[in-house]
């Protein structure tokens, strides 16, 4: 366990250095890739051996203390704290100059759809990128599976800036996995699609998910279904 343990902690904290050597104003791009390769870099681990439920458990608890003790919590340039609330990284992040560049959006959808079936799910949103404007990319909703063959209302938008959007729908995507459904939908040719970017979860956990992501604490924290909360791991 300890071999395998150091490994991994080497692995990851290889990552965070090379993060934070990097040029302070495109931080959050840098940061939000390094913890989609962080979370990638632990998948890859628990899928190695078949009976991994307890050592991925024990994984988690022993890369949180070995990285805790060598960075501390928060998120670090340089290995100094930049700061250490969620409120204050907020604040930091939302601070754009004219040199950020913007790379598109995140956003958060209900269906209009009419099915019944549908329209019986609570807390049904979609959580989708884009690179042109949301308005832009959802005109033609009612004709495209991936929005159901319906109307959508936008819930949400985020803007983000210098970094790559997909990678940060998908690090979202994971954070929420265990909320993704699957819904069956044919288009107007009668093929059927089940579109993979919907999810049963209340918006207020989407919310505070995109705000633990952009800040780099959603590697402390996991998403608890039957609480519908989200708790510190």
């Amino acid at each position: 366990m300890a071999n395998e343990i150091s490994k991994i902690y080497t692995d990851i904290a290889e990552l965070l250095n090379v993060a934070s050597a990097k040029a302070y104003h495109t931080v959050n791009s840098i940061m939000v890739e390094t913890y989609w390769k962080i979370g990638q870099r632990i998948v890859e681990e628990e899928q190695g051996g078949s009976i991994r439920a307890e050592y991925g458990t024990k994984l988690i608890k022993n890369l949180s203390k070995y990285l805790t003790d060598t960075f501390g919590k928060g998120l670090f340039i340089n290995r100094k704290h930049v700061t250490n609330t969620v409120e204050e990284k907020m604040k930091k992040f939302n601070n754009i100059q004219d040199e950020d560049k913007p790379t598109g959006y995140i956003y958060v959808l209900q269906s209009r759809s009419r099915d019944e079936k549908i329209k019986s799910i609570r807390n049904l949103y979609k959580i989708g990128y884009c690179e042109t404007t949301v308005a832009e990319r959802t005109k033609n909703a009612a004709q495209e599976p991936t929005y159901l063959m319906a109307p959508v209302k936008l819930v949400a938008e985020f803007k983000t800036y210098n970094m790559n959007t997909q990678k940060f729908e998908d690090l979202l995507h994971r954070f929420l996995g265990q909320c993704q459904i699957s819904i069956d939908v044919f288009d107007n040719n009668g093929s059927r699609h089940t579109p993979r970017e919907w999810f049963q979860v209340p918006y207020e956990i989407i919310e505070q998910a995109v705000k633990l992501i952009v800040t780099g604490e959603v590697v402390n924290y996991r998403y608890d279904r039957e609480t519908k909360t989200i708790q510190k791991l």
